[in-house]
């Protein structure tokens, strides 16, 4: 499941789950919204949930500053509120499968 992310509330209770991926992105930006399309891809599978950050949104402009976002895509692997990674930039799915899979 992709759940868009619309306040700083919404994002810290979307972090506590026991394995939550999160994609800081833009629309303007061409890898956001290719990695976009994987990202739907993968949120099929089973305890996959994902999140998605509009870095331009005035609301969310205490998360950017608070993760220190100054490259996008960027996305957070968290496991029960805790960061456990981070990666700039698109991957292949394949990639992308594997990291979330060590999390699962």
């Amino acid at each position: 499941m992709v759940v868009a992310i619309l306040e700083e509330k919404q994002f810290d209770t979307f972090i506590q789950q026991p394995f939550a991926l999160v994609d800081f992105w833009a629309p303007w930006c061409g890898p956001c919204r290719a990695l976009a399309l994987t990202l739907e891809h993968l949120s099929q599978e089973p305890q996959v949930v994902i999140g998605k950050v509009n870095v331009e949104e005035e609301a969310m402009q205490s998360l950017v500053q608070r993760y220190a976002i100054r490259s996008i895509p960027a996305l957070f692997f968290f496991k029960n509120g805790t960061c456990v990674e981070t990666h700039i930039g698109s991957l292949p799915e394949a990639d992308l499968r594997e990291k979330i899979h060590r999390f699962l």
